[in-house]
């Protein structure tokens, strides 16, 4: 079990520049034994695409040995700033609790007086408990990033509010990566080929590449990510495996990791029960569904052992018949039909990140960790803004519909009083209807979102956003979604989130 007191001061962003020069097939290692090299020579013919065949390791081996040997991500998005992780874990037999855990990152952070960055994610202990929890039985460990090399030796030979505030302070003058943003080399090599393939058609040597990056995707979420290796009963009917569609108009594939129908296969799955008053499922070809867990999927299971009442679950899959004995229905009603667990194209994620997104902004996270296979849950912060000095008011008024040759949407004015519309903004200050105001840093980048509360749907405004001398804002364009804020000072932002347990 373990906690982790998190203590980010973001004040740069790095991308990657998607040019000729890193983004295309001539900044790849096009060496034989390069990424690129072993990217081509995978195998994207096959004879057999039966689930048999697709299900195999052998189907998948060369597409799982390049994301062993190159890796399957790339970082295009880099944080610079400052950043302090403390961590403090402990076996879980020992009987303390995730609270007392927080209550020592919080004390070993700052002390027990809590009175600096860490306030928001602390306040919910006192000193008393803080001094009683240094006293826990807990491994401590500091993950000290960015800032100057002063402020992070400091920092790391006595973590005070002192040492803290000035490891945070020196954010600005840090020149190191703090995060990272990572984007999947699938994504990045499908973006390079589909215009040549959708431009030279099937068969073309572009589409053979944009199958292959199709496929180093299905072998890294569905056959990988979901253990979608082949599963079979012991008569050889497929239980699971990966499986592959008809081909576009391009004659690309897609795959899923597919499931069969639960329930019983033949007579022999279907046995009396110990009364012999009724059937219940189990034999070598009853297959059950089980949860996987964190997730609201199923995973198949072949149940070799009866198990519950005999009106419930699979067990329904075999009737009892006067002088025949159990017969298996294998169109019972309450079955789980064959399903895809992973289908390529609904569940993908181009983009993976574990920091808050909040550009300018201090934030202090306090998250409880139970295990590494958890996943974390959402949670509501609070914002506080420290030093104040001359900032902007961003005051909304009302976002106007979408409208088609609409050369300039003014906030303040009303052209459908019969629709309503809130506005928020990333990074997170502005959620309203009618007037709000929030205050950013120079040089925030700030996304306003229109929701149409009415139609469901949303568009975004922004960039070119007038503002009078007070700062509050007047009008946006639609030519992009996109206000830079650059009249205000510097202002510091704290946020405490409390999340988990994960």
């Amino acid at each position: 079990m373990a906690t982790v007191l998190d203590i980010t001061s973001i004040t740069n962003e790095v991308w990657l520049q998607k040019d000729s020069n890193c983004w295309a097939v001539g900044s790849l290692d096009s060496s034989s034994n390069g990424f690129l090299g072993t990217f081509l020579s995978l195998p994207v013919n096959f004879s057999d695409l039966q689930p048999k065949a697709t299900g195999r390791d052998s189907f998948w081996i060369a597409y799982t040995r390049l994301l062993k040997n190159f890796g399957s991500h790339i970082a295009t998005h880099g944080y610079i700033g400052s950043r302090f992780q403390q961590w403090e874990s402990t076996a879980s037999q020992t009987g303390i609790t995730i609270q007392q855990l927080q209550a020592k990152a919080c004390a070993d952070a700052e002390g027990p007086l809590g009175t600096g960055w860490s306030v928001n994610s602390c306040q919910g202990f006192d000193t008393a408990t803080k001094n009683q929890a240094t006293t826990l039985n807990a491994t401590s460990t500091k993950v000290i990033q960015g800032g100057t090399d002063i402020t992070r030796q400091a920092l790391l030979m006595n973590a005070s509010a002192e040492t803290l505030n000035a490891f945070i302070g020196a954010s600005t003058l840090g020149a190191g990566f703090v995060d990272f943003e990572y984007t999947p080399i699938w994504t990045i090599l499908q973006e390079i080929y589909s215009v040549p393939c959708s431009q030279q058609g099937t068969g073309s040597v572009a589409c053979d590449n944009f199958q292959r990056a199709i496929m180093l995707q299905a072998a890294y979420e569905g056959y990988l990510t979901h253990s979608c290796d082949l599963n079979t009963d012991s008569r050889g009917a497929v239980i699971q495996a990966m499986t592959v569609g008809a081909p576009d108009q391009f004659g690309i594939r897609y795959f899923s990791c597919t499931q069969a129908k639960t329930g019983c296969r033949a007579k022999s799955d279907c046995q009396l029960d110990g009364f012999g008053l009724d059937c219940q499922c189990e034999g070598p070809g009853c297959v059950d569904a089980a949860t996987i867990p964190l997730t609201n999927k199923t995973r198949n299971f072949i149940r070799s052992q009866a198990q519950g009442w005999s009106n419930a679950g699979v067990n329904r899959s075999c009737d009892l018949y006067l002088f025949h004995g159990c017969e298996c229905n294998i169109g019972w009603e309450d079955q789980n039909r064959e399903r895809p667990i992973y289908k390529q194209g609904v569940n993908d994620n181009s983009s993976i990140s574990n920091i808050a997104q909040l550009l300018g902004t201090t934030v202090a996270k306090l998250s409880p960790k139970i295990n590494e296979d958890s996943l974390p849950t959402a949670s509501v912060h609070e914002s506080t803004v420290l030093d104040s000095s001359y900032t902007i008011n961003v005051r909304i008024q009302q976002i106007l519909p979408k409208l088609n040759n609409d050369k300039k949407a003014k906030v303040g004015s009303v052209r459908d009083p019969s629709l309503s519309y809130s506005v928020k903004s990333t990074p997170a200050g502005i959620d309203c209807p009618g007037v709000c105001s929030f205050e950013f840093l120079t040089g925030t980048q700030v996304i306003l979102t229109a929701y149409n509360n009415v139609e469901k749907h949303f568009e975004r405004w922004g960039g070119d956003c007038a503002q009078d001398t007070r700062g509050t804002l007047h009008s946006c364009t639609k030519k992009s979604n996109i206000l830079t804020i650059n009249n205000v000072n510097e202002n510091r932002y704290i946020e405490s989130y409390f999340k988990g347990p994960w």
